[in-house]
């Protein structure tokens, strides 16, 4: 019996096709087509804003667990102790970027 395949992991399996065709598109051409936001720009714009929903809402558990006292033993968990340790806050944004 085949499970459906997670929405996260198609829309990451999607980018990373969008991000290869940008590599062999002439840079003027994609970064037109991303101003308009037409085509597969259109696409890209769609589906990281679903890969970071994702993210970001792992993350915004990892940080109540976090306040709880609760270690999940993940890498998330890891960057947010070490940087509580060190006394520095991490945004959002940045450890999106350290576990993707």
């Amino acid at each position: 019996m085949a499970h459906a395949p997670h929405p996260f992991g198609v829309a990451f399996d999607t980018i990373q096709h969008l991000c290869m065709q940008r590599a062999i598109t002439p840079q003027p051409l994609w970064k037109i087509k991303r101003k308009l936001q037409i085509g597969s720009e259109r696409r890209f714009t769609r589906v990281l804003r679903e890969i970071d929903s994702f993210v970001y809402g792992i993350v915004a558990a990892r940080r109540s667990d976090l306040s709880s006292h609760a270690d999940s033993g993940d890498l998330l968990s890891l960057f947010l102790h070490d940087a509580k340790e060190r006394g520095e806050e991490l945004t959002d944004k940045q450890l999106r970027d350290l576990i993707l």
